[in-house]
């Protein structure tokens, strides 16, 4: 999760959901990024869905190959190559 969700489900337990500080203390507006180079700063392998070249995923995975990760994209029928 990038944040706790506001609405309470009593089916669903987030009480080993980990949110590392300075995303648990974003703005929810910005927590998804926050999150997202949380994560990339803290993976070695990268598992993607990215079918087109626009969007906050294809941006992560180019970060990742930028920061030299592997990148396994699991998209059927992609024509991008990240």
């Amino acid at each position: 999760l990038a944040y706790m969700p506001v609405k309470k489900d009593p089916y669903n337990h987030y009480e080993n959901t980990i949110l590392p500080e300075d995303v648990a203390i974003s703005h929810p507006k910005f927590a998804i990024s926050k999150r997202n180079e949380w994560m990339l700063k803290k993976s070695d392998v990268i598992i993607c869905y990215v079918t087109h070249s626009g969007g906050g995923a294809a941006k992560y995975c180019e970060k990742a190959k930028l920061q030299g990760k592997l990148i396994i994209n699991i998209a059927e029928n992609t024509n991008i190559t990240i």
